[in-house]
C-alpha cells in the first residue's frame, strides 16, 4: 500500500472527499487484520520460541542479577 497525494479537479466538499475517506479506512482496516493474522501465525512457529529462549538465556548471562538499569545514560553502571 502506497499513500500518496493526487489531483483534485473538483471542489473539496464533503461529499466528494467522503468516499475516498471511506475506501482507505477500508483498506486500513483490510491491511490491519493481515499484520495481526500474519504475528499471530508467526508466533505459532516453534523457531519463534526458540529464538525467544535464546535471548532470554543470553541477557541472563549478560546480567545474571536480574537487576535491571535504568535510564539512556551509557556510562551508568548497574
Amino acid at each position: 500500500m502506497c499513500l500518496q497525494t493526487s489531483y483534485f479537479p473538483d471542489d473539496h466538499t464533503g461529499e466528494i472527499i467522503a468516499p475516498r475517506v471511506t475506501r482507505l479506512a477500508g483498506l486500513l482496516e483490510a491491511s490491519r487484520r493481515q499484520l495481526h493474522n500474519a504475528i499471530m501465525n508467526g508466533m505459532k512457529d516453534p523457531r519463534i520460541d526458540r529464538a525467544i529462549g535464546v535471548c532470554k538465556k543470553v541477557l541472563r548471562k549478560a546480567n545474571p542479577s536480574g537487576h535491571i538499569c535504568a535510564g539512556p545514560a551509557p556510562r551508568r553502571s548497574c
